[in-house]
């Protein structure tokens, strides 16, 4: 793809950093090192709680970060083990190399709205069995 993104970085990008807040509040928790809630990132970014709320949700889902429970309220922190090496990479290839990384998502979320367009396209082609 890009000499200047590691592979690793690539398929980062292509299956769990979908969105920008998600990137940035991936490095966010990754220099701050404790768990944090929503609106603290929300905060640091610039941007709603509710949309920090839901870049942490997905990167959480997709194991990249953890999910903590602290004191009653979910706070989102630490960069799970087996993707720690590769994040340090992506935070050294945004930093090198942003454009690079911001082309990177750009083409990945251009594919996942044509592969959606064309499932959808596809389901309005089924014939479904009438029941009864």
């Amino acid at each position: 793809m890009n000499p200047n993104i590691p592979p690793d970085v690539v398929e980062l990008l292509r299956t769990a950093v979908h969105t920008y807040e998600a990137l940035d509040a991936l490095l966010l928790i990754r220099r701050c090192g404790n768990p944090l809630p929503p609106a603290e990132v929300a905060r640091g970014l610039g941007i709603e709680t509710d949309v920090a709320q839901s870049a942490l949700d997905r990167l959480a889902d997709v194991d990249v970060i953890e999910k903590r429970l602290v004191d009653g309220a979910t706070n989102y922190g630490g960069v799970r083990e087996p993707v720690r090496p590769i994040v340090d990479q992506l935070a050294d290839a945004y930093r090198d190399h942003r454009l690079d990384v911001v082309v990177a998502m750009n083409n990945f979320a251009v594919e996942r709205l044509r592969s959606g367009a064309l499932r959808a396209f596809a389901d309005a082609f089924v014939i479904r069995r009438k029941d009864g």
